[in-house]
């Protein structure tokens, strides 16, 4: 089932649990038998600039996201320079990934820390591998899509994401202006009886 002669260069993108102990994620991400690496490279990405993400991204033939997120940033970078995403059949992946192979998860119960627990399938993952192999073999090149690249560019660059934080804020301030009032305050006499009440008690 997993071809250990597919040599893909893979970008596993995860939240690590196991104070960067990379080889214990891999484990607990139930992918140890299907990746096969020598010596990994690992990097925290969090503030890392958009020039050495793209030269990251541009290092991997398939990026894995091994992870659900509310957005996806990590499958939307790797759409930007084309590289194909294996990503999973629920959160943002479905909806984003224009150049890649979706693969269920071993669970589909969403639960409260679905967000950074990771539940990928390593066989369907495996699965998913060897199919874009096939397809790399098959067009002679890597396995880079401009479809993807455009979609990017056209839906999720800065000023598409601008024009609809601008919508959102002007609708926000309408709302506030036409639907929201102060909270008007109590009457004296209220104010006394709520107090007597208080005494009484």
């Amino acid at each position: 089932h997993v071809d250990p002669s597919i040599p893909i260069r893979l970008y596993i993108h995860t939240q690590m649990k196991r104070e960067r102990d990379l080889y214990a994620d891999i484990d607990e991400l139930g992918i140890g038998d299907i990746v096969v690496y020598p010596e990994p490279y690992i990097m925290d990405t969090g503030g890392v600039g958009e020039k050495e993400m793209v030269m990251i991204f541009n290092c991997a033939d398939v990026v894995l996201n091994c992870s659900f997120e509310g957005f996806g940033l990590a499958m939307t970078q790797a759409q930007a320079v084309g590289v194909p995403v294996v990503y999973l059949l629920e959160g943002p992946g479905p909806e984003l990934i224009q150049n890649g192979v979706g693969v269920p998860p071993l669970a589909n119960i969403t639960a409260a820390n679905l967000m950074t627990r990771p539940i990928p399938n390593p066989m369907a993952i495996a699965d998913a591998l060897s199919e874009l192999w096939k397809r790399r073999k098959v067009n002679g090149k890597p396995l880079r899509s401009e479809k993807a690249v455009k979609f990017v560019q056209e839906n999720l660059g800065w000023p598409k994401i601008t024009e609809q934080w601008i919508q959102v804020i002007d609708k926000v301030m309408w709302e506030r202006e036409h639907y929201c009032y102060d909270i008007p305050k109590h009457s004296q006499e209220l104010v006394e009886r709520a107090n007597a009440q208080v005494t009484l008690e």
